[in-house]
């Protein structure tokens, strides 16, 4: 805003009038009028909180400045329905309250080198509703023995694939093939999936899921100890590959055409 001002002075002695020119200025910093009012106050939420899409017609933007633009849209219901999300910040407004998202990630490789979140954008905090993506967990009171069956199966993970916004391989079975392993904690996700927390006499390890395949109950028992040491409950029982079944295999190594003979402790 600006003005101008004019007045007349005269002389000292009376005789000449002066013409006085002025030039004022006030500042001006009128701000744009945003789709979600004024920002009242903001603060750092944690992203392993997990929440859903609720409202099909939600709309995400790339900034809170092109909030409500329809040229700033970054994604929809339709892209982002099925996923789940985590808060990375909250912004109280005059308009209501906007969180700041992004897409839960899992990791396939077994080195971490940080998360790299996918940003979803900005959303009002009503399109969205907390998600529980464990259903049930608890403690065993005594360490459950177990050991190594197929290392190739599944791998071991800082958390249960989904309930965490980021999740990477922590281990792999194959370096435990002849380790004492303890299952300490089980868990159910919310869609049926059980997993088990692994740990050693020394070191805790992560969350594998369930199953037979990976994993069999008991103590480890080295198999060259258990051929040499056959205990009195147990005997050795021999298995020999037919002529017939080695066909003419022929390869760099001899033994494929040769019958193979295998030992079973039952």
């Amino acid at each position: 805003m600006s003005c101008h001002c004019f007045g007349i002075a005269t002389h000292i002695d009376g005789m000449y009038p002066i013409l006085i020119y002025g030039y004022c200025q006030k500042s001006s910093s009128s701000k744009p009028v945003l789709a979600f009012g004024k920002i009242l106050a903001s603060q750092k939420e944690n992203p392993d909180i997990a929440y859903k899409v609720v409202n099909k017609k939600a709309k995400f933007y790339n900034s809170l400045r092109g909030f409500g633009k329809k040229s700033e849209i970054f994604s929809d219901y339709r892209i982002v329905g099925g996923a789940t999300l985590g808060v990375t910040r909250k912004y109280n407004t005059t308009r209501g309250i906007i969180y700041h998202v992004i897409e839960y990630q899992t990791d396939e490789l077994d080195y971490f080198s940080g998360p790299e979140f996918e940003d979803t954008g900005y959303v009002r905090a009503t399109d969205l509703a907390r998600y529980y993506p464990i259903a049930s967990e608890w403690s065993y009171s005594q360490k459950q023995p177990c050991y190594v069956g197929n290392p190739y199966t599944y791998r071991i993970w800082t958390a249960p694939v989904g309930t965490k916004s980021y999740v990477h391989i922590a281990h792999v079975l194959d370096r435990l093939t002849a380790t004492q392993l303890y299952i300490t904690k089980e868990l159910v996700t919310s869609k049926g999936k059980h997993y088990v927390y692994l740990e050693t006499s020394k070191r805790k390890l992560g969350w594998i899921y369930k199953t037979n395949k990976a994993l069999i109950y008991g103590r480890y028992r080295s198999p060259a100890k258990q051929f040499l040491h056959v205990a009195k409950t147990e005997k050795m029982v021999a298995y020999k590959q037919s002529n017939k079944s080695t066909g003419n295999q022929v390869g760099y190594n001899d033994s494929l055409a040769l019958p193979q003979r295998a030992y079973y402790s039952l």
